[in-house]
């Protein structure tokens, strides 16, 4: 749990203990002076119920600390949550990523076709391959 202390000076440190190992007082950050346990508000945050304990989560491979954590991650890793899936979601990305693997296939054959027009000259096989107005 979080507890927040205030020393004389009216700074306010705040430090996590599991609840048995809470203290009464802790050494203040700013001034080191002794800083007592004042009682403090729940947090007014957007986490959802269930988000006081990280876990480890076995699909993304690592430590998920709270539900926005957990969307962090995924948009990082371009992923997206099943609850965001709407109607035909998967059919669509599978569609998408068909077309992408046949235009690659479909490069490649063109590629290794001009490898064998210019007697195995890559050099020019990858310029008439991939041409310059078709890059830039």
């Amino acid at each position: 749990m979080m507890y927040e202390y205030r020393c004389p000076q009216g700074h306010v440190t705040e430090e996590i203990f599991s609840l048995k190992d809470r203290v009464d007082h802790v050494q203040c950050d700013l001034c080191n002076g002794i800083a007592g346990r004042i009682v403090s508000l729940p947090a007014d945050t957007k986490a959802k119920w269930g988000d006081s304990h990280a876990y480890f989560d076995r699909g993304l491979g690592c430590e998920v600390k709270s539900s926005q954590h957990k969307d962090k991650i995924l948009k990082e890793r371009d992923l997206v949550p099943v609850s965001e899936m709407g109607s035909g979601y998967v059919e669509s990305r599978m569609t998408s990523s068909v077309d992408e693997a046949k235009a690659h296939d479909k490069t490649v054959s063109k590629y290794n076709d001009n490898v064998k027009k210019f007697d195995g000259d890559q050099g020019r096989a990858i310029v008439e391959t991939f041409p310059a107005h078709e890059i830039l």
